[in-house]
């Protein structure tokens, strides 16, 4: 059962109201088309209940913009979201195109202020959340009478006769859910 406009729902009901679930909760693929963010993949979610929001699949699959019934739970940065092209690793550079958001991924090999290890610089909070996903795969299913909103990728951060750390993600919310 959906619990949707303060009723419970079958998905036989809901079938024979709608031409499309995605009328009521669903997922697009966008891309960014102005000033940083433009040439960026966006996964766009909304659940029927008024929670939507924004996966940047170029940037390690963070969530952007989140909102519930129009207001917004999230902090954006001035900059907005940008496309990882971007990204300077050097020093404190990581805050030109820090966007702020709900999720935004630190690590893998290092988190906090620039440093330097073994005489390698890192740059502040490591370079994750620059990589875009690959395999990215994005359904919209029934299971039983849940209609599940499920996006995956891979990010992989790596160098030759360096690290090789992948970053396994899913994102996962249903029809008539206020969770993420």
């Amino acid at each position: 059962m959906v619990n949707l406009y303060q009723r419970n729902w079958n998905r036989e009901e809901l079938a024979r109201y709608t031409g499309h679930m995605d009328q009521i909760a669903g997922i697009k693929m966008l891309e960014g088309a102005d000033s940083f963010e433009r040439g960026s993949r966006i996964v766009q979610v909304w659940t029927g209940t008024g929670l939507s929001f924004n996966i940047l699949v170029d940037r390690a699959m963070d969530i952007s913009a989140c909102q519930y019934k129009g207001m917004s739970l999230t902090w954006k940065s001035p900059i907005g979201d940008s496309h990882p092209a971007y990204y300077d690793a050097a020093g404190e550079a990581w805050l030109r195109t820090f966007q702020g958001g709900l999720c935004v991924t630190c690590g893998l090999d290092t988190f906090g202020p620039a440093s330097q290890d073994e005489g390698e610089d890192l740059g502040q909070h490591g370079r994750i959340s620059n990589i875009p996903a690959r395999y990215l795969n994005h359904q919209a299913f029934w299971e039983g009478e849940d209609y599940q909103l499920v996006i995956t990728g891979e990010m992989r951060q790596a160098r030759v006769y360096g690290e090789n750390l992948v970053l396994k993600r899913r994102i996962s919310t249903c029809m008539g859910s206020s969770k993420i």
